[in-house]
């Protein structure tokens, strides 16, 4: 299971993605790490991603990303 922390560090040049490992499974991760993308639900395949590939197995990891981001509406759904 992984948590997703708040976005920090924006900046025109990027941001600091954060997140934890609450719980590792069963199994032992080997790769980690974040996708984005202007699109609900991004996947690995189609979207902008950040691997991390060193072993852990619970608590915060973060990355820095340098990519333009873009500010999204907020759309009130009724």
């Amino acid at each position: 299971r992984v948590k997703t922390i708040e976005v920090s560090g924006i900046s025109e040049s990027g941001a600091t993605l954060n997140a934890e490992i609450i719980y590792p499974g069963n199994g032992r991760i080997i790769e980690f790490g974040f996708v984005w993308g202007e699109n609900v639900n991004p996947t690995i395949e189609s979207s902008e991603k950040k691997i991390i590939d060193h072993e852990i197995t619970t608590g915060g990891f973060t990355t820095e990303i340098s990519t333009t981001l873009k500010e999204l509406e907020k759309t009130l759904v009724m």
